[in-house]
């Protein structure tokens, strides 16, 4: 029998793949130093030097570390049932339960189908006038600051921002001061998060220590916010028009919702999206500072759609260099910086074989600059994503909402808010960072310059 007698009865002759890298670091310890003092040189390093599949020696374990477009769509769409979100989770799961982003399987579908819905339902517009509404009232603090000479504390004014459109948009609440406490109870949430994140040993959820403890009063503090309002509306249905009340509307049409249901979803809202979005306001006002000349070509763009009044909908919707600016500004410094995902049984990916439970990291951070997938991967530009551009890369080469069916639900209203908070402040104002202060990327949970971002505002 000939090699092509071969090839017609059992299909073309594939040669295996070569061997993955891995990367040792050193003796018994592997990359774990690098790995907790400067994760995302490492993943990055990783990447150009090694490509995108690569093994990383943890000490007593072993991590796969992907940064390959093709192999990221093979996990996150194809394989998606089998490559579930990994241990790293675990903390956060505690505090937002089942909700969309946490849940798998069957209970993920459901989820999902509810918010998406949701979403589409609800009145956008409605919800951009609660955002600029709010940014109104932040400018009017930062006017203060202005006319008293003193900084601004963009990361802070960033998270209470985001978190006071969350709850006008979601609750029909705001953020005053009856609801200070909830304002530091979610701060400090989102601080011990990312406490636990690089702890080389986990602190079990059922060990009696005071981090626990704490942990578990916060998590009251919300409940009882979250849970009041929930009853509010059961006992006067359809009295709002919020995303809460959407929510509870269309899971009625479902066939109905446990009150733990709605509250892990609105938790997930107020932890989770609440903090992605502050974190890419507070790196599209950086940017917007380091390039004053793209900031000018946003101000014209802002100037010639609204003429000077407060943006709607359908005028962030023409902001084309706004969209653009803001995509670069997510590829360069995206939120969720990492993500992992594990097999739930024995894998392939790109041939070779991965066992159950095995850790996969995907570092967006290095995805989006690995010098083989992007011309000039530290240099800053927005035209990398005109429409003629975006169309020659690989879908999964730009990921900073996540990619396949998982993808991030909250992308759209996320995008409204930035461009909505951006244009309304440089309509009459810029701001520039304060001299000498050097900006760092700070790998925690999410992303976020390292020792916060002051700034000082100035008239445009």
């Amino acid at each position: 029998m000939t090699a092509t007698d071969i090839e017609h009865a059992t299909g073309p002759i594939v040669s295996p793949p070569a061997a993955l890298p891995l990367v040792k670091g050193r003796p018994i310890t592997g990359v774990l130093p690098e790995l907790r003092g400067d994760p995302m040189g490492l993943f990055t390093r990783t990447a150009n030097q090694y490509g995108g599949l690569v093994r990383l020696n943890l000490g007593t374990s072993e991590a796969w570390l992907v940064s390959e477009p093709e192999i990221l769509k093979s996990i996150l769409q194809e394989k998606r049932r089998n490559f579930v979100k990994s241990d790293y989770l675990n903390d956060l799961h505690i505090i937002i339960g089942d909700g969309v982003f946490m849940a798998e399987g069957d209970a993920w579908k459901d989820a999902r189908h509810v918010v998406q819905k949701s979403f589409h339902t609800a009145r956008m517009n409605g919800f951009v006038d609660q955002m600029t509404e709010t940014t109104g009232e932040m400018l009017e603090r930062w006017r203060a600051k202005q006319r008293r000479g003193e900084p601004i504390e963009v990361v802070q004014e960033t998270m209470r921002l985001t978190l006071d459109v969350i709850l006008r948009t979601m609750f029909s609440r705001r953020l005053d001061e009856a609801h200070q406490v909830l304002y530091e109870t979610v701060s400090w949430l989102l601080r011990d998060l990312e406490r636990r994140f690089w702890r080389l040993v986990p602190i079990p959820p059922w060990a009696p220590v005071p981090s626990n403890r704490q942990r578990a009063q916060a998590i009251k503090v919300l409940d009882e916010f979250v849970y009041e309002i929930i009853e509010e509306r059961r006992r006067s249905p359809g009295s709002k028009d919020d995303l809460l009340e959407r929510l509870i509307t269309i899971y009625e049409e479902e066939g109905g919702a446990s009150r733990d249901m709605l509250r892990n979803e609105a938790l997930t809202f107020i932890i989770a999206g609440q903090d992605t979005t502050a974190s890419a306001l507070t790196w599209m006002l950086c940017e917007l500072s380091r390039h004053p000349e793209l900031a000018r070509q946003y101000k014209a763009e802002i100037d010639r759609v609204t003429q000077g009044r407060t943006p709607k909908i359908d005028d962030l919707d023409q902001f084309e260099f706004g969209h653009r600016f803001f995509k670069e500004t997510l590829r360069l410094n995206p939120p969720a910086w990492t993500f992992s995902r594990m097999p739930l049984v024995d894998d392939e990916l790109a041939g070779h074989p991965i066992k159950a439970r095995t850790t996969v990291i995907m570092p967006i951070f290095a995805l989006h600059r690995r010098a083989d997938l992007w011309d000039n991967p530290e240099g800053f530009d927005p035209d990398r994503f005109t429409e003629e551009n975006e169309q020659k890369r690989h879908r999964f080469a730009y990921i900073p909402f996540g990619g396949g069916p998982r993808a991030c639900i909250g992308a759209r209203f996320s995008t409204l808010e930035n461009l909505a908070v951006t244009a309304m402040i440089l309509q009459n104002h810029r701001l520039e960072l304060v001299p000498g202060y050097k900006v760092e990327h700070e790998p925690m949970f999410i992303q976020r310059p390292r020792g916060g971002l002051r700034m000082r505002l100035c008239d445009a």
